[in-house]
């Protein structure tokens, strides 16, 4: 099913009930438009890509498959089109995913080779083609695969984001359908992270990265980042344990029937131990290093990735894991019931909650704290959330170095964040 945006005009493959650009109810395309050609499919662009199908879109341009007309090698070309390539902001924020992705020079991130413009202003920039299936993908297929090679796919997103933070690059919208699996050799599911269009580079202060302003997708915001606090590292920590969270039992450990009970889950409830879901996952000491990530305050949480990986190394076993589990699904009886919980962590448990059913649209939005309302903005929707105070968070730009993590399978601004609630009392 096609459905298009009625003040945009841009089109989405699947079932987007808002378009993501300014928040406006989509319609599904009329049969009668359904056949109308993409002008780009067939054209050379810049003398040296020819167009040959669209392969994907998302929130801020459509994917095309294309083809190097003198080197015949295929790529992936992402267009930033329509009203969008109009506002200035926007294109900032696209060109930025490029340069953020290409700064950080790690074999776990997609890498961009070149960028340019179109005759119509539309903007672009060329990466490399990956072909294999979103971590989404494999969540939504379920079943079971070796623990061991479900923490190789959670280290390499650790490799990956750690060798981000170390040159002060926050991705900020870490979630599964920006992890791809691919074949890299013998390597049969190679992590790739893409997508860094709304990352935070290091210290900036442009009004794409102010205090106040929220960017990312709602079910994998950390309580800082759906408050419209200033973020840094941890909060990418946060939105990893809430994958990991989502790979052992099926489903994220907040949902709502809108954007803002989300955030306030977030923010204020503790997640159901995955021991506790409908799925009841038996997962020994790494579920206590799930729990970790999912830390309401960042000072509770990994302060870095290489701790993280640590953690996962030390509670290592064998046997297999359900992968996107769904409820009814018996647990795999070969997983050790109890394994050794990482030495030098506190764990801190939560009980009791429920997990309602996941929402088809979990598109990104960009929460303002300001005055209530709806507010449209270039690239997402603003919502408006009253924080109470005058003054925003000032950060203090701290590189974040980590040394090389023990991992055979991969190669900020750290500034201080406010408290969000009381500390909850140990049980």
């Amino acid at each position: 099913m096609t459905r298009f945006c009625t003040s945009c005009g841009a089109r989405f493959s699947n079932e987007v009930s808002f378009c993501p650009n300014d928040g406006t109810p989509t319609q599904e395309v009329p049969a009668e438009q359904k056949d109308e050609g993409d002008p780009l499919l067939g054209r050379v662009i810049d003398g040296r890509y020819r167009i040959e199908e669209q392969i994907g879109e998302g929130g801020m341009g459509m994917v095309y498959l294309a083809s190097h007309t003198v080197l015949g090698k295929r790529f992936a070309l992402k267009v930033l089109r329509g009203e969008m390539a109009r506002d200035p902001e926007v294109v900032q924020r696209f060109m930025q995913e490029a340069q953020a992705a290409t700064s950080i020079g790690h074999e776990n991130i997609i890498d961009i080779s070149d960028f340019g413009q179109l005759p119509d202003r539309s903007v672009y920039f060329v990466m490399e083609l990956l072909e294999g299936d979103a971590l989404s993908d494999l969540i939504g297929r379920g079943g079971s695969i070796p623990m061991e090679e479900a923490l190789a796919i959670i280290r390499q997103m650790a490799s990956a984001l750690g060798a981000a933070h170390q040159r002060g690059i926050v991705h900020r919208d870490l979630k599964p359908d920006n992890v791809h699996l691919v074949t890299r050799g013998h390597r049969n599911r190679f992590v790739k992270v893409l997508d860094f269009g709304i990352a935070k580079v290091g210290g900036a202060s442009s009004k794409l990265t102010k205090t106040g302003m929220v960017f990312g997708t709602p079910h994998y915001m950390s309580p800082e980042q759906a408050a419209g606090q200033s973020v840094d590292h941890r909060t990418d920590i946060y939105a990893l344990g809430v994958i990991m969270y989502e790979m052992f039992t099926g489903t994220v450990p907040f949902d709502a029937d809108t954007f803002m009970g989300i955030l306030s889950k977030h923010m204020f409830e503790e997640p159901v131990p995955p021991s506790k879901t409908e799925s009841a996952a038996r997962l020994g000491a790494i579920e206590d290093v799930i729990l970790k990530c999912l830390a309401k305050k960042p000072e509770h949480r990994y302060q870095s990735m290489d701790e993280l990986v640590a953690d996962l190394d030390a509670v290592r076993a064998g046997g297999t894991v359900e992968v996107g589990r769904r409820p009814g699904i018996a647990p795999p009886q070969n997983l050790a019931d109890s394994l050794e919980p990482p030495s030098r962590t506190e764990m801190r448990l939560s009980r009791g909650g429920t997990i309602p059913a996941l929402p088809k649209n979990r598109g990104p939005v960009i929460v303002a704290a300001a005055a209530a309302g709806l507010i449209v903005v270039g690239g997402g929707v603003a919502l408006a959330i009253a924080l109470g105070g005058d003054d925003p968070v000032e950060e203090v730009p701290t590189p974040v170095v980590l040394p090389p993590p023990p991992v055979a399978t991969a190669g900020r601004d750290a500034g201080p964040v406010p408290d969000l609630e009381e500390e909850a009392q140990d049980p």
